[in-house]
């Protein structure tokens, strides 16, 4: 099935980079099934790093303008 979905994943993620595909396909997958089962809204913990500020780096922010400016864009 992945093979088969790599054309689609490509297309969806707008890119050849092979990382981002073959960490893609996985997600791809699994979000056209839940699709096919009529499910509406999932919570996958995608993205949560970058609200919350998970990363390393955010750990290191000078201050709160910063923490909130680098968390929160709009």
């Amino acid at each position: 099935d992945g093979i088969d979905a790599i054309e689609d994943v490509i297309y969806h993620v707008e890119t050849y980079d092979v990382t981002t595909i073959r960490a893609s396909t996985p997600m791809f997958l699994m979000a056209r099934k839940i699709k096919a089962l009529g499910v509406k809204m999932v919570i996958s913990g995608e993205g949560s790093d970058e609200i919350f500020g998970g990363y390393l780096y955010f750990h290191k922010a000078p201050n709160k303008e910063e923490f909130q400016r680098e968390t929160c864009h709009k």
